[in-house]
């Protein structure tokens, strides 16, 4: 079973927004744009599914309405796709007779299923605004087809066009009737089957007959009267009759194979971490139930594990080791415990255990975290390889997860206010939209031609200012500042971008503070393929952009900027720890004061007190630049 196509309405951000989907969908945006959002959707959709009502979502209030508005209902629409097995295995319920006149009948459409679910209130719950096979609803306004309307869209006008039930006696259909077959000029006995039909208008009535013998009639008529009814092979629309329990039947195996499908990997999969602890960051019952796979002699769990085996073995290069106890890796000759491997490897143990069966459609949120970009690159050709047999959808923020050899896989999920927006990619100059939604705008790079990373938006804010002074007016316009995180996410965002900058060529260089100097080695390491020069690298003498901060100016910018009045600060302290605390016991603390009072020192500072690693970050980028000056 493939997902198609969803339209999600007023769901949290997502008021209005259809996507498609191939085996493989990536989903790329910021933080807060909605691709949470939607994978969510998804999950409660198939999680709650049935097929009339379901009750209250757990955990449900008005928050998960768009502008917690529940006047409109939230609205899951969904487009399922069958295999020929699992069409068999949706209507097995149905009589052979029927399913292969279904199948005659709606051709190709009889392997899509449409289905629409409201979640009505948070106090009403769900409710099935349509269910659809092709073009047969058999689900609408919550309400299963009834039986006779059933019955007239399973036998088209077509096959019933040259018969008619004629009435002789004044009782109708309690006396004397015969179906006729015009086209062969044959008469049949009547049964309960054929009653209901007529009575239903599937069967056209004549009562031009009542009255007559119908023997005599038939003979007047030059009818040949078979005194029986019509077998199936002699009247094919008389498949076996459709009753009130197999129509609940059907109704109910579609709910049990189209319930829980579909699976939603966090991003948060780790055990919790201590510090100096080797323990696993994969949770233990999935070790548990990998160590028991192992072990089985069940063919089905050899066959199980050995896959698993082989998608782990071939993508960390080094082999498992089973053992009662625990999986061992084996890594140049010495068998380790899975926590002694790296995060990203320990990793590849939680999300191939997740992906390992078929017979599910899998959204995984943000599979990045833990993978440098040599295992990204790994990981997006195992998950487009898998997906040929179970389908995948992925939120990411890596250009590295981009499919750039299909587009048409990838779609830009971005916020517009409060609404989230989607896009499919379609030409690949639309992949500057890519670069757009993770951050980088194209003026920052395509209008740009060199690239400072710094670490926080305080220097991005004031380098420009420390550049004018330094007398380098004419290059800021051509200099990208972007920020990349502080110490804890430099690493993870500096590796994307560098692995992004050697597909989209610009001259950069990193601007650290002091903390993250020990974070370069491991990174050129880790990127060595790349060729990184360390000389790219300048490192800030002081622990922060704050710490250059004379005194007397930070005084002056409280007293300024924020009308406190503060006669000394400790200069053995860090500058902007100082400076926050003084803010805290003030209640003057506000969104974006490091950046205010940043922009307002840099504007004083005398060119003498700029830092130097920051006059020589404007030497290299004119050199560059403007080789010949």
């Amino acid at each position: 079973m493939k997902l198609r196509k969803v339209t999600i309405n007023n769901y949290l951000c997502l008021k209005d927004v259809t996507l498609s989907f191939g085996d493989l969908t990536i989903l790329v945006g910021r933080n807060g744009s909605g691709k949470t959002s939607i994978l969510e959707a998804l999950y409660r959709f198939f999680n709650d599914f049935s097929a009339i009502g379901g009750g209250v979502p757990s955990g449900l209030t008005d928050y998960y309405w768009f502008d917690r508005d529940t006047r409109e209902p939230i609205r899951i629409s969904v487009e399922l796709e069958l295999t020929e097995d699992e069409f068999e295995k949706f209507f097995q319920p149905l009589p052979k007779t029927v399913l292969d006149a279904i199948k005659n009948q709606l051709g190709e459409k009889g392997l899509l299923l449409s289905i629409s679910r409201e979640i009505v209130s948070p106090q009403a719950g769900w409710r099935t605004e349509y269910l659809k096979w092709g073009d047969v609803e058999l689900i609408k306004e919550d309400k299963p087809i009834g039986l006779d309307e059933f019955s007239k869209i399973l036998i088209p006008e077509k096959a019933t066009q040259d018969f008619v039930l004629y009435l002789f006696t004044p009782q109708e259909m309690a006396g004397d009737r015969l179906l006729i077959d015009k086209s062969k000029k044959t008469a049949y006995f009547s049964n309960p089957q054929i009653d209901s039909l007529a009575n239903i208008g599937v069967i056209k009535k004549s009562k031009e007959a009542i009255g007559q013998n119908y023997r005599d009639w038939c003979n007047q008529q030059g009818f040949k009267l078979i005194e029986r009814a019509p077998t199936q092979e002699e009247v094919p629309f008389l498949m076996q009759p459709i009753t009130a329990d197999l129509l609940n039947n059907l109704l109910a195996n579609i709910v049990n194979n189209i319930k829980g499908k579909f699976r939603f990997i966090p991003a948060a999969r780790d055990e919790k971490f201590v510090a100096g602890i080797r323990n696993p960051i994969v949770e233990n019952s999935v070790l548990s139930s990998q160590r028991a796979l192992s072990l089985s002699t069940a063919r089905e769990d050899e066959l199980r594990w050995s896959t698993l085996r082989n998608w782990i073995e071939r993508f960390l290069g080094k082999r498992i080791d089973p053992n009662p106890t625990e999986l061992l890796v084996v890594e140049n000759g010495l068998r380790l415990r899975i926590g002694f491997l790296g995060g990203g490897e320990q990793e590849v143990f939680a999300l191939m255990w997740h992906l390992l069966d078929k017979d599910f459609i899998y959204g995984i949120e943000e599979p990045e975290n833990h993978f440098h970009p040599d295992y990204l690159k790994k990981l997006f050709n195992f998950l487009k390889e898998i997906s040929k047999e179970r389908q995948i959808i992925l939120s990411t923020h890596s250009p590295l997860l981009v499919d750039k050899a299909n587009l048409e896989n990838n779609w830009i999920i971005k916020r517009e206010k409060r609404e989230t927006e989607v896009k499919r990619l379609e030409e690949r100059g639309e992949l500057k939209l890519v670069l757009t939604e993770l951050g980088l705008v194209p003026h920052d790079v395509y209008l740009k031609d060199f690239i400072f990373f710094v670490e926080g938006e305080t220097e991005k804010e004031v380098i420009p200012i420390f550049g004018e002074k330094l007398g380098f007016k004419d290059l800021i316009d051509r200099i990208a500042i972007i920020p990349i995180g502080g110490e804890g996410q430099l690493k993870n965002y500096l590796r994307m971008w560098l692995e992004l900058l050697n597909i989209f060529p610009i001259e950069y260089l990193v601007l650290v503070d002091k903390p993250s100097e020990g974070l370069i080695p491991s990174l050129l390491r880790e990127l060595r393929e790349l060729k990184i020069d360390i000389k790219r690298f300048l490192v800030l003498e002081k622990e922060s952009i704050e710490d250059y901060y004379p005194v007397e100016m930070v005084i002056k910018a409280l007293k300024e900027l924020f009308g406190i009045d503060v006669e000394k600060i400790d200069p053995s302290k860090p500058r902007d720890r100082e400076i926050e605390r003084i803010l805290e016991e003030h209640k003057k603390i506000r969104r974006g004061w490091k950046i205010d009072i940043g922009k307002y020192i840099a504007s004083q500072l005398p060119e003498e007190q700029i830092p130097n690693e920051i006059k020589e970050a404007f030497e290299r980028a004119k050199k560059a630049l403007l080789p010949d000056k």
